[in-house]
């Protein structure tokens, strides 16, 4: 195969897309594929905000303070200026859903390690599992993303992406609660 025939053939990613996207674009299904992305990210969002529903038994049940506390939510959000990116790759490498599946069970797996770190009152634990749990959660908003841009187009997508940010506010206001 020369070069520009390799240039201009698709990748693996936009071959897994255009054989699962093209014939459902005109239908319904697109819209339950939005409900369900919407769903993970409703999920990741309530999960995320856990501590802060549960600040004060935190820090008297691990007995520490106000900055250590703190920490929980710069602990997922520091490992993100460089972890997004190279998941990003990722992403786009081996395709979003594989992408959007891998890091979903990876928030699962990490949100338990949360847990398990509050059930042992182990702040270390808690600690790596929110350092985990935000470099996976991150990036699973850049799949969804990614996601809804291949099942919907043009005058359409601003709808949908909007649909999709609004999930996750919907987690975030229902934690707080």
């Amino acid at each position: 195969m020369t070069q520009e025939e390799e240039s201009n053939s698709p990748t693996p990613v936009e071959l897994d897309n255009k054989s699962v996207a093209e014939p459902y674009r005109g239908k319904k299904v697109r819209f339950w594929v939005l409900l369900l992305l919407s769903m993970v990210i409703f999920g990741n969002q309530y999960a995320f905000n856990n501590p802060q529903a549960l600040e004060k038994s935190i820090e008297h049940d691990l007995g520490i303070k106000e900055t250590a506390y703190d920490m929980l939510y710069t602990a997922f959000s520091l490992p993100n200026i460089f972890a997004s990116f190279i998941l990003g790759y990722l992403i786009d490498y081996l395709g979003v859903r594989t992408g959007i599946v891998t890091l979903a069970v990876g928030i699962t797996l990490f949100q338990l390690v949360i847990a398990i770190g509050g059930y042992a009152y182990s702040y270390k634990t808690i600690l790596i599992g929110r350092i985990l749990f935000g470099i996976a959660s991150e990036s699973l908003v850049t799949a969804q993303a990614s996601m809804v841009s291949f099942w919907f187009k043009g005058k359409e997508l601003a709808l949908a992406l909007g649909i999709a940010i609004t999930f996750p506010e919907l987690g975030n206001a229902l934690n707080s609660w």
